[in-house]
């Protein structure tokens, strides 16, 4: 059932990435030892979509004019409204990097397959510079 490859990689750990043409993907970490060949059962979903409200922890007003990036994803831009929307992510663990100007802060989420996920709003709060 289902489709069937190989592939030959080195040893070591490696983060398999598998995306059909009709838009399901997945992502799986597989460990190779040496000679040893393993069988793995990858399960793909549609992609599902991410948005949420960028504000400021303070005011509770939307940030405005930065990003956000999910590594190998791509850009969402911040809209006006403090807005953010990625169309079509595979589910699993994500990594948010909310940007404006030389500041940053991040947050991890978790997809869960088959569904929209709105993360409502989302503070923007960067660490405080380093201390020396």
């Amino acid at each position: 059932m289902g489709d069937r490859f190989e592939v030959e990689v080195s040893l070591g750990r490696h983060q398999l990435y598998v995306a059909l043409s009709d838009g399901e993907r997945a992502e799986q970490l597989v460990q190779t030892g040496p000679g040893a060949s393993t069988r793995l059962d990858v399960l793909v979903h549609p992609g599902v979509s991410l948005s949420g409200r960028v504000i400021d922890p303070d005011t509770r007003k939307p940030v405005q004019d930065g990003n956000v990036l999910i590594p190998r994803y791509g850009v969402a831009n911040i809209q006006a409204d403090g807005r953010f929307v990625f169309p079509d992510l595979p589910p699993g663990e994500h990594t948010l990097q909310v940007q404006r100007g030389t500041l940053q802060a991040s947050q991890r989420v978790t997809l869960a397959p088959g569904k929209a996920h709105d993360l409502g709003d989302l503070p923007f709060e960067p660490p405080l510079p380093s201390q020396r």
